[in-house]
């Protein structure tokens, strides 16, 4: 039985770096965790979602995160991927037509 788990944490640091999306990973069904992705942003965090899927063929899963930044008419949605259950990731470019997927 996989004991993996993933889960995101929006960090605000105002006036300093901006915010942050951290990406952190337990594979010992939560007793301990390790970040495994930081991504600054500009600032105003709207949401995120953070999704895995098993990916057939492969040892580990494929990891997305989604979410969006900036203020009303111009916010901006990014979504990041990892192949290798969150060892290396690349930013992806946004798959919806308009507006958020969550």
């Amino acid at each position: 039985l996989d004991q993996t788990l993933y889960a995101y944490l929006h960090e605000d640091i105002p006036h300093l770096l901006g915010d942050r999306m951290r990406v952190w990973r337990s594979v010992d069904d939560g007793a301990s965790w390790t970040k495994i992705f930081d991504v600054n942003v500009p600032s105003f965090v709207g949401g995120g979602v953070l999704v895995g899927f098993p990916t057939p063929g492969y040892n580990a899963p494929t990891v997305y995160l989604f979410f969006s930044h900036g203020m009303a008419d111009m916010r901006v949605y990014e979504m990041w991927r990892s192949e290798d259950g969150g060892d290396r990731w690349e930013e992806r470019p946004w798959p919806f037509r308009s507006g958020a997927c969550y």
